[in-house]
């Protein structure tokens, strides 16, 4: 049986973990900002030209949907973050860890396939 509800992945930013997760908000979200369906943003990290400002993107629409579902381990109130302030705080030095954990809550975050699903299933729908 597969696991409905995955855990968040951890990234830690500017002294704190944030737990986030590709929800179906977080979904929608980056559907509408790339206009794209969500199986091709892994596209626009790996192999766009833009991939840096896309990855600043996913990052910072992440760590606000962490901070809005207080999946954030601190007691302290924290404000929205802008695209500029993550950016700012991310050299390049860092930029293969925030991009490994986008990666990775995007992966966990997809529901996994089990072998005892039927692919051709409509979901309770009749033809």
């Amino acid at each position: 049986m597969r696991n409905l509800n995955p855990k968040p992945v951890d990234i830690e930013f500017d002294g704190k973990t944030y737990g986030v997760q590709f929800n179906i908000n977080m979904i929608d979200e980056v559907q509408t900002h790339f206009e794209k369906p969500i199986g091709e943003i892994y596209d626009l990290i790996m192999d766009s030209p833009k991939s840096a400002a896309n990855l600043r993107y996913l990052l910072t629409a992440l760590l606000n949907d962490a901070i809005e579902t207080q999946e954030v381990q601190t007691d302290e109130h924290i404000p929205r973050l802008s695209e500029a302030e993550v950016g700012r705080k991310i050299d390049i030095r860092a930029f293969d860890y925030y991009y490994k954990k986008v990666i990775e809550a995007f992966g966990v975050s997809l529901p996994e396939t089990n072998e005892d699903d039927d692919p051709n299933s409509r979901g309770g729908q009749q033809s």
